[in-house]
């Protein structure tokens, strides 16, 4: 029976023919596959240590992106992104009370606190909001005449002030 070497290339060499590591015949001359586990494994003292590795060199483009993302400073941009919030948020405050002062802006203001809830910044200005809907309240109590009677029923009762629907429903 033909015995079974490792070649310099890591295949099998049986017979004269070179199949692929691992692979080696059977008693009923099929191939059959070995489990990497039983694979032989050079000795660390065959392996000379003045063998030098000689690995290849590949000569690679500069990245378009240029060195953009070694140096981002995330301090930086998260400062600037807090002063532009803040100066929203101040502005948005500042829109409230001038919609408080006049009147005919009462129905403005409501859909401006409508849309402050509905894109979830509403925990920014509670104070404002509740400030808002208690004025309103008050100044026109059950019997609102400007328009969107539906918002103005909501937005007073979700802040848990009474609001009879029985005249607008």
């Amino acid at each position: 029976m033909p015995m079974l070497q490792l070649s310099k290339f890591g295949a099998s060499v049986w017979s004269g023919d070179v199949y692929p590591r691992g692979i080696a015949f059977s008693s009923r001359r099929h191939l059959t596959s070995t489990p990497p586990c039983c694979l032989p494994s050079p000795s660390p003292l065959s392996v000379s240590s003045k063998e030098e590795v000689i690995r290849p060199f590949r000569s690679i483009s500069p990245s378009f992106w240029g060195d953009q993302f070694l140096s981002y400073d995330h301090k930086a941009e998260l400062d600037k992104l807090e002063d532009i919030t803040q100066d929203l948020k101040e502005k948005v405050k500042k829109d409230i009370a001038m919609a408080l002062e006049n009147p005919k802006e009462h129905t403005n203001l409501l859909k401006l606190i409508d849309t402050i809830q509905r894109i979830g910044i509403s925990y920014y200005f509670e104070e404002d909001i509740s400030n808002a809907l208690h004025h309103i309240y008050e100044a026109y109590g059950d019997n609102w005449n400007g328009g969107s009677p539906s918002l103005w029923f909501r937005l007073l009762r979700q802040q848990g002030l009474y609001a009879s629907c029985g005249k607008y429903l």
